[in-house]
């Protein structure tokens, strides 16, 4: 073998690599540009007049309504979650967090979600707790997290090493989640 063939032979490997390796790239692209316009037209679409998103902090007597929205992942508890973040992201807003009450005809459940929650941060932070607290109670045992089954052994030790304010509002969850961020 001749080094003239050795050498374009190994030009033709060089210049194929080049083409393939190019081609990636402008299909990789290409892709990264569909996402991110498919993103900014789903930001774009964003309701801003919601109340969650008008302020930088959640209020306590908007969160049966937010918790009322159907469906995904987190339906049901994420709005206390974010009461959680915004309490210990935004020290200066608890009052205002926690001003008024919850609204009339709130579902006992979701109230006692709220209360046991709000029960505990306050606590914990050395915060007057709000008078409704007391009345928010479960008439059956829950997670916080409608996926967890009391009765497993996880809903079990979840029950065993809840938070103290948990048994009263029979509302169950870790002490983990006061710590989100």
């Amino acid at each position: 073998m001749d080094t003239t063939t050795l050498d374009f032979n190994t030009l033709t490997l060089m210049v194929t690599l080049l083409v393939a390796i190019a081609g990636s790239t402008v299909t990789i692209v290409t892709l990264m540009l569909r996402q991110f316009n498919h993103l900014d037209s789903k930001i774009g679409n964003l309701d801003t007049r919601s109340p969650l998103l008008a302020r930088r902090y959640t209020v306590v007597g908007e969160l049966p309504a937010a918790m009322a929205i159907p469906g995904g992942r987190g339906a049901g508890y994420w709005p206390v979650i974010q009461l959680v973040k915004d309490w210990n992201n935004q020290p200066e807003s608890r009052a205002l967090m926690l001003a008024g009450d919850l609204p009339e005809g709130t579902d006992a459940t979701a109230a006692a979600k709220i209360a046991a929650v709000v029960y505990a941060l306050c606590q914990r932070d050395g915060h007057r707790v709000p008078e409704w607290v007391a009345s928010a109670r479960s008439p059956v045992d829950v997670a916080l997290v409608p996926e967890v089954d009391l009765d497993s052994p996880y809903g079990r030790r979840l029950r065993r090493d809840a938070p103290g304010v948990c048994h009263y509002h029979r509302v169950y969850f870790s002490v983990v989640d006061l710590r989100s961020t």
